[in-house]
């Protein structure tokens, strides 16, 4: 699969705890051995307004989603659980999604993953493509794109 850049903007707001663990955001979301939805996604953004109104729109759109504020916490996550896609920003606090995505090809977890950046120019979509990332989607993101991408997922 091909690096592919996409952009997007977000709008609404979420109003799920911060700091879950798999367990309870599963147990929140109804995602444990109930009924599927759409996808399982990972959403790896410490900004937390962005990381809040994404898994808003994610969850009204029906996929089940989990939040990682840190690569910490987005690696519990991956021991845990499988997720359809992983969307992860590339500056987080405690390392990046470089990492991040390196770690998951190490494990050979079977996610679609796409960058989520403000870092734009055409060198940080060849560094995501290089970093194992499946897609790059610049910030703002076009939701149409993001939309057909979890569709592909699905």
């Amino acid at each position: 699969m091909s690096c592919q850049s996409l952009s997007w903007v977000l709008n609404d707001r979420d109003v799920a705890a911060e700091g879950q663990t798999p367990a309870a955001a599963d147990a929140e979301c109804g995602t444990g051995d109930s009924v599927r939805t759409m996808c399982a996604v990972l959403i790896v953004e410490d900004h937390g307004d962005t990381r809040r109104t994404l898994a808003s729109l994610l969850r009204n759109w029906g996929h089940a989603v989990s939040m990682a504020d840190n690569l910490a916490s987005a690696v519990e996550f991956i021991e845990h659980k499988v997720f359809d896609v992983i969307l992860s920003d590339i500056n987080l606090p405690d390392g990046d999604g470089y990492e991040f995505i390196a770690e998951i090809k190490k494990r050979q977890v079977p996610s679609m993953t796409a960058a989520l950046t403000a870092l734009t120019s055409e060198a940080d979509v060849q560094d995501a493509r290089r970093a194992g990332f499946d897609y790059h989607f610049a910030k703002p993101v076009d939701l149409q794109r993001l939309r057909s991408l979890l569709e592909i997922a699905a």
